[in-house]
């Protein structure tokens, strides 16, 4: 990965966050932290237009020890990019993505009530497992998380332009 995809992601990391959208532990947006969250051991994909990243999604398997056939996602889009299906291509193409890498599920911890990405992940069969009230101390105000999961029945193609960073990171097989 270049300095400007790490900069570009970074920076949309941070819109994000800003936007009450994401929570990292400890509240600051840190490179430190997007780079565990987001980069390190999953593989990364960006979403361009006209030379430009305005989105991007990874996987990685949800329980790697215990049940690798599981996979998770997390999804960001540019700020200025946002209300133009940029995340619906994203949420679409990692589906496709996923099941070419050998998962079954796919499965989302953390969604607030209130993140408006909800009502897209549920449009496409996702739904929700469970819920924690009160996950994240003083955070009341955006609701309980929710598990959303999916067996990813749905076969939807991706007209976006994405294109994979990093190295290959195939499920393991459980």
């Amino acid at each position: 990965m270049s300095d400007d995809d790490f900069d570009a992601l970074y920076e949309m990391y941070r819109q994000v966050v800003d936007d009450g959208g994401a929570l990292p532990q400890g509240g600051a947006p840190t490179r430190a932290v997007f780079t565990q969250g987001w980069i390190r051991d999953r593989a990364v994909y960006v979403a361009r237009k006209a030379d430009q990243t305005v989105g991007s999604y990874f996987i990685r398997p949800n329980f790697p020890a215990f049940a690798a056939h599981i996979a998770q996602s997390g999804y960001i889009v540019d700020r200025a990019a946002r209300g133009r299906g940029i995340g619906r291509q994203l949420l679409e193409h990692s589906l496709t993505e996923a099941r070419g890498l050998g998962y079954t599920a796919m499965m989302f911890n953390l969604v607030f009530e209130t993140n408006p990405s909800r009502r897209l992940y549920e449009s496409v069969g996702f739904q929700a497992v469970g819920r924690i009230p009160d996950a994240r101390h003083g955070e009341a105000r955006r609701g309980s998380l929710h598990l959303l999961a999916s067996t990813m029945n749905t076969k939807n193609p991706c007209p976006a332009a994405l294109i994979r960073l990093g190295r290959e990171h195939p499920a393991t097989q459980a």
